[in-house]
């Protein structure tokens, strides 16, 4: 027989979080794109909390911020790629 458990170790109320797939590594620092003027534009992010599927971002994003996903197997993101919404 398996078993698999997760045991939480720390909760942030009240944080703001993004997917962890969101994250973009470029040279040894994480960030992630962001739409800026129909462009993505790459932002450094400092990361607080890590869950399984999700990430606390403690300074380098706002709320307003729109945070690009690329769907797996699609195109990778550059800095100044033209990006559109649904």
């Amino acid at each position: 027989q398996r078993a698999e458990v997760f045991i939480e170790t720390q909760r942030q109320d009240n944080a703001l979080t993004i997917p962890s797939s969101a994250l973009h590594r470029r040279e040894n620092e994480e960030g992630v794109f962001v739409i800026e003027n129909g462009t993505a534009h790459w932002k450094a992010v400092t990361l607080g909390v890590r869950g399984r599927e999700s990430v606390e971002v403690l300074e380098g994003l706002s709320e307003s911020d729109v945070v690009l996903l690329v769907p797996t197997g699609q195109t990778v993101l550059t800095e100044g790629r033209r990006v559109r919404t649904p």
